[in-house]
């Protein structure tokens, strides 16, 4: 009787200590995670993400592609690209024109337009495979070797603008910045409605 009695102390313990200790714990993980990512403004495209304090950025084709942060782990191992731009198409519009990318490279794996948000706005989630360079693929002209390239975007469309953020990497290469990337798309905030 005295053996169960312990026992019975030595589990409530546990699950005092774990309800007291585990909401800590998380709490230091997040706090680790935002002292480790900076934050980047772009008042011009009107938006504002967190990226990890070693990966780098090229806004130098801000306005065609976007703005792309990149592991410092090289090429294919993962980004993530942000882009803004006007438009007159509605979410469903756009994901209506998908399957016309299919046939110029884009393989959808999945597409769904309920229960995601982007900076709190419903948003369309695509996951695909992009073929690059092979006979007819974009890049082709340009010399590009042929590959492929997984992705995962969330599109909103607010004001006339359309939002996309973006994660590419190497099939292969593709979970290992995952994480890091959801991080990204889920501190994105658009900062002007325009």
């Amino acid at each position: 009787m005295i053996e169960m009695k312990y026992l019975i102390l030595i589990v409530l313990t546990l699950v005092v200590l774990s309800s007291v200790l585990l909401p800590n714990l998380s709490t230091q993980a997040l706090a680790q995670v935002n002292s480790s990512f900076l934050t980047y403004t772009n008042t011009d495209l009107g938006f504002t993400i967190k990226y990890p304090s070693d990966w780098s950025i090229d806004d130098k084709n801000m306005s065609t592609i976007g703005i792309k942060f990149a592991s410092p782990d090289g090429p294919g191992a993962g980004g993530v690209i942000v882009s803004a731009t006007e438009t007159g198409k509605t979410i469903e519009d756009f994901a209506n024109s998908l399957p016309f990318n299919q046939s110029h490279g884009l393989k959808l794996i999945e597409m769904d337009k309920n229960g995601y948000f982007l900076s709190g706005h419903p948003a369309l989630r695509v996951i695909g495979i992009g073929s690059f360079g092979g006979p007819g693929e974009p890049g082709e002209t340009q010399g590009i070797e042929p590959h492929d390239v997984k992705m995962m975007m969330f599109v909103t469309i607010l004001g006339g603008k359309e939002y996309g953020v973006s994660y590419l990497a190497l099939p292969e290469s593709f979970p290992n910045q995952l994480q890091t990337a959801q991080t990204m798309i889920d501190s994105f905030q658009i900062i002007s409605k325009q």
